[in-house]
Order: structure tokens, then C-alpha cells, then sequence
């Protein structure tokens, strides 16, 4: 069932994110370590969605080993956040194959369910866009921002 792999990828992507806070709050990131602990919550929220979908409908809930591990290290905060870039793009992949795999099945519940989560990934994406425009984030902070993370040692106890 395409929605069960949704429910793994949800929660993939949602220990992803808490290795990731993980990493921030053992450097004192913690600004940083709590907006990813934001997103892992996110995801929780979005696994759980479609978790009770499932149920609703008296389907079954499969568990399938991820074919990765999250990865539990970085070796700096802008490694975080490409790596958060990374997961927020390539994690919305299993979220257009699994409707077009409904749509082929006909399976019509299920394609509105899932067409939630691709109406999200559009309001998300549009709404980064105008906090990047209309904060200038791009433009200004961006850029000293990152000279400035790549030029910081990780804190190593």
C-alpha cells in the first residue's frame, strides 16, 4: 500500500531531523536544535495522519526498515542545514510517487489523502519564498551567515 510507505518515509524523515537537533544541541546550536526538533515533530504529525487514515479505512499499518540509517553526525551547522535542505526535498519525492501509484489503482481515498500532503509541500515552498523575499534573507543575512558557520570549529567535548 502506497500509504504505508508514506507513513515510513514521514517518520524516516522525522528521525532524521532529531539526529540532526541532536547534533546542534550537543554544539549549543540550540536556536538551530530546536527548529529541527520542530520539523521532526512535523513529520511525526504528518506519519500519524496518514496512520490513522489507514486504520479508518480497517486497513493495515506495515512497517518496513528504511534501507539507510539517519545520519546521527555532521561536522558543522551549515552541513545541518544542507542536509535538512536535502531531506526536505528528496522527502517529498515518496509523496508524488505514492499518488501517482493510487491514481493507477483508482484508489480515490486514498489520492485525496495524499493530495493533502502535496497541497502542503506547495504552501510550504510559498511561503518560504515570500519570508525569503520579504526579509531580504537571501540577499543579506544569508550570505555572512554562512561565512561565518564555515569558518566556526564544532565545540568537541
Amino acid at each position: 500500500m502506497a500509504i504505508n510507505e508514506q507513513i515510513n518515509s514521514e517518520y524516516f524523515a522525522s528521525y532524521t531531523y532529531l539526529a540532526m537537533s541532536a547534533y546542534c544541541e550537543r554544539q549549543k546550536f540550540l536556536g538551530a536544535a530546536k527548529w529541527l526538533q520542530m520539523q521532526a515533530e512535523e513529520e511525526q504529525q504528518h506519519g500519524m495522519k496518514l496512520f490513522h487514515f489507514v486504520l479508518a479505512r480497517d486497513g493495515s499499518v506495515e512497517d518496513s526498515a528504511p534501507s539507510s540509517k539517519p545520519k546521527s553526525s555532521c561536522d558543522s551547522l551549515q552541513a545541518v542545514f544542507e542536509q535538512a535542505l536535502t531531506a526536505r526535498t528528496e522527502g517529498h519525492q515518496p509523496d508524488q510517487q505514492a499518488l501517482r501509484a493510487v491514481f493507477f489503482r483508482k484508489a480515490f481515498a486514498e489520492m485525496t489523502e495524499l493530495q493533502w500532503f502535496l497541497t502542503e509541500q506547495v504552501e510550504e515552498r510559498r511561503s518560504r519564498a515570500r519570508s525569503s523575499r520579504s526579509s531580504g534573507w537571501s540577499r543579506t543575512i544569508r550570505p555572512r551567515f554562512s561565512t561565518s558557520i564555515a569558518n566556526r570549529r564544532p565545540h568537541h567535548r
